[in-house]
């Protein structure tokens, strides 16, 4: 559903607070859910690695970007890549062509390898994403699930805003619970729903978002 049908639950409890603000906080807080639950877990299509080229652009939904890069295969084979943060990576390797050991997120929309690949070959990627700035909808499931949690989320934001007709600090505290219960539960959902799931040392976060 589109992120406006969260509007009417944060709305009606923020009183006064305009639309543009409104829909601000809900998109900053569905980034932070979908961030830190890892829930939105997404396989893209097969890569097809080029013979010195090191980075790939996935095809991602629309509006969505990549948080986490949770599992890579280079030609179908299990644990041929490790998954590290780009601080982790040898210098050299950033232009150093042989056989990749290595899988990196790049940025919000790319995936590398390291070594720079030496031969053709494919790569397999399992991502967790989050809304993109210009993010519109996201996936229905979550709203079914916690639709009144995203709005408690979003509300948090708005009630700790200081001196503003809907501040309300007395608030913020337990709409922020909710919240955090809601992405411990979607991360839960999602670590069980996925019994091959890499641990946790295998994720790489980027953006702080």
């Amino acid at each position: 559903p589109a992120l406006t049908g969260l509007r009417g639950l944060v709305q009606r409890n923020a009183p006064g607070c305009p639309l543009p603000i409104i829909d601000f906080a809900i998109l900053n807080a569905l980034t932070d859910f979908f961030s830190r639950s890892q829930a939105y877990r997404y396989t893209p299509a097969q890569i097809t690695v080029v013979a010195g080229t090191g980075d790939y652009t996935p095809t991602l939904p629309d509006g969505m970007e990549i948080a986490w890069l949770l599992n890579a295969e280079l030609d179908g084979m299990a644990d041929s890549l490790s998954c590290v943060p780009p601080d982790e990576i040898p210098l050299a390797w950033s232009s150093d062509e042989g056989t990749p050991s290595l899988a990196v997120l790049v940025d919000s929309t790319k995936v590398g390898l390291r070594k720079i690949p030496s031969a053709a070959g494919t790569l397999d990627v399992s991502l967790a994403l989050r809304p993109a700035d210009d993010c519109t909808e996201y996936p229905s499931e979550f709203h079914t699930l916690y639709r009144a949690e995203l709005a408690a989320g979003a509300l948090a934001r708005l009630y700790d805003m200081p001196n503003r007709q809907w501040s309300a600090p007395g608030s913020v505290a337990s709409a922020a619970a909710k919240f955090e219960r809601a992405i411990l539960d979607a991360e839960y959902r999602a670590d069980r729903g996925n019994s091959n799931a890499p641990t946790r040392t295998k994720l790489c976060l980027i953006g702080g978002r």
